[in-house]
């Protein structure tokens, strides 16, 4: 070889590594540096800014990586960090101030969400571009995560999901005007072993199936409560069914089918254990916070609530009209073999709902309900009712033997002066009851009768009453047809009523707290009956 070729090979060496060098430089140096500027520009528009331990390009493919990444806002807060960062971009694309990541690969990230009272977004906080330069246009692709998770924040309220493996078209959730319906789709979110979350398009639909699989009860307690009412929640739910997200508005959810196995929830003043639920054709309208039930269905369960059972009507209105800004409507909805409980203070009313049933026949509601009051009595009472509900107008029948009608002393404290010594009820009668009135007609016999007040005792055998009527609103309670074989009237002294201090001091303390018995004076003003839509046994 000739001095003239060895210093060509030389040359081109030289110039190869020079080259080399170049290119290095430009992968290492420059080009980080150059995409530098438009990432930090757009990040602390978004007040953001970004820190890791090391950034290196492949100079086979370009693409970049990342290792030990943290996202934090100007505050210093963590609100993004991953172990590995991998980027699948376009290089020419830059050089027109674009941007287009085609796979975003995401390893062992943590993501911090935050949100206000109202469910909206206030970390990070995305704002518009406000500069007037020709901006940076950053076009997403693929995203890929493996081994991550996310926090869910809501002033003291946290949700955390672990172990979440997915693959989505970032693209196509942020601009999904832009894209064709016939695209196909697919979502895996998994906590494994506690259950699963997935959601799919096929290519010919422009909406998206999801099936939500065993997914633990305890992981939506804690976002669910709140300082004044913190929620208990164990069990599990499974569902399936479609949504829509229209763009430039909160989606639509349609569920087909849901199974909710209830271990325990404790919600003041609510508490129910061991239900099992089932629900289908349900619509969830979050632009008009709108939610729709088609039927609800329950084979068992127990629930027993807090509740004063003397102001029912109250209570129930109230919690009605409690969320102000969400509708909801229930079109159909059977519930067997439940135990349900009232207790307070005084002793628990506690019945065995049989059957309760809603069905909607041309926009109205009708309910059938079936029960055995098995508590304060020692004797159960069967009550079947039958009727509307938008305007509730119920009738049914009654029917007990022997109750010992000491049990509701309790509640005679606050509403009367009287104490009942003695007393045993049998009942075979019809009843209405519509708003505030309830009235009853047919046999009210009561063999032996004593009762007390502070200054006397009055005592009556073969008590029977044709009719009964209770005007809540009023606070009047009718007697109708009233008679007894034979009535005693005595007064008491302190030695002959050894009661009368403790009666003193439940009794009510004004006679605005008293019902007033009014004997004979019929129905008016009550719901009168109509055999028509009564109930046959």
């Amino acid at each position: 070889m000739t001095r003239r070729i060895k210093k060509r090979h030389k040359i081109i060496s030289l110039t190869f590594i020079l080259v080399c060098v170049l290119y290095c430089a430009i992968l290492l140096w420059l080009l980080p540096v150059y995409l530098k500027t438009p990432i930090n520009d757009r990040l602390l528009e978004q007040k953001l800014q970004i820190d890791y331990q090391r950034l290196w390009i492949n100079p086979l493919t370009l693409n970049i990586h990342l290792q030990e990444t943290e996202l934090q806002n100007l505050s210093g807060e963590v609100i993004f960090s991953a172990k590995n960062i991998a980027v699948d971009w376009q290089l020419w694309p830059v050089f027109n101030r674009h941007i287009n990541i085609d796979h975003l690969f995401l390893k062992q990230a943590n993501i911090q969400l935050e949100f206000n009272q109202d469910n909206q977004l206030i970390s990070p906080s995305f704002e518009p571009t406000t500069s007037n330069a020709t901006p940076w246009q950053f076009n997403p692709g693929d995203l890929e995560v493996i081994n991550s998770s996310v926090i869910l924040k809501r002033q003291d309220q946290h949700l955390k999901f672990n172990d979440i493996n997915l693959h989505l078209n970032l693209a196509e959730l942020i601009k999904p005007q832009q894209f064709s319906p016939n695209q196909p789709a697919s979502i895996h979110l998994n906590t494994t072993p506690k259950g699963d979350f997935s959601i799919e398009r096929t290519a010919d639909e422009d909406f998206f199936h999801w099936q939500l699989n065993d997914w633990p009860l305890q992981d939506i307690a804690a976002w669910l409560s709140n300082s004044q009412k913190p929620i208990e929640l164990e069990g599990q739910i499974t569902a399936l069914g479609t949504f829509l997200w229209p763009p430039g508005q909160l989606p639509v959810f349609k569920i087909t089918a849901t199974a909710l196995a209830l271990e325990k929830l404790h919600w003041p003043p609510f508490k129910a254990q061991q239900a099992r639920i089932n629900a289908r054709d349900i619509n969830l309208d979050f632009n008009k916070q709108h939610l729709q039930v088609g039927h609800l269905t329950s084979p068992g369960g127990e629930l027993s609530m807090q509740l004063d059972p003397l102001d029912l009507a109250s209570t129930t209105s109230m919690s009605a009209t409690a969320n102000g800004h969400w509708q909801g409507q229930l079109d159909a909805m059977d519930f067997t073999d439940w135990t349900i409980t009232l207790q307070d203070d005084r002793p628990a009313v506690r019945a065995v709902i049989e059957q309760f049933t809603i069905n909607t026949e041309s926009s109205q509601q009708k309910l059938t309900v079936k029960l055995k009051l098995i508590a304060p009595f020692d004797q159960p009472v069967m009550v079947t009712a039958h009727g509307p509900l938008n305007p509730m107008f119920l009738q049914g029948e009654l029917h007990a033997e022997a109750l010992n009608l000491v049990a509701i002393n309790p509640w005679l404290q606050e509403l009367s002066p009287w104490q009942i010594q003695q007393a045993s009820l049998a009942v075979n009668s019809r009843f209405c009851a519509q708003d505030n009135a309830f009235y009853a007609e047919g046999d009210w016999s009561i063999p032996q009768l004593t009762i007390i007040d502070m200054m006397q005792r009055i005592d009556a055998s073969q008590t029977k009453l044709q009719s009964i009527g209770l005007d809540i609103k009023q606070q009047r309670l009718i007697l109708n047809n009233f008679n007894s074989q034979s009535i005693e009237m005595r007064a008491l002294d302190n030695d002959s009523n050894p009661q009368q201090a403790d009666h003193a001091a439940v009794a009510p303390q004004s006679n605005e707290q008293l019902w007033h018995v009014i004997v004979d004076e019929g129905f008016t003003g009550l719901c009168a009956l109509k055999p028509n839509i009564l109930l046959k046994k």
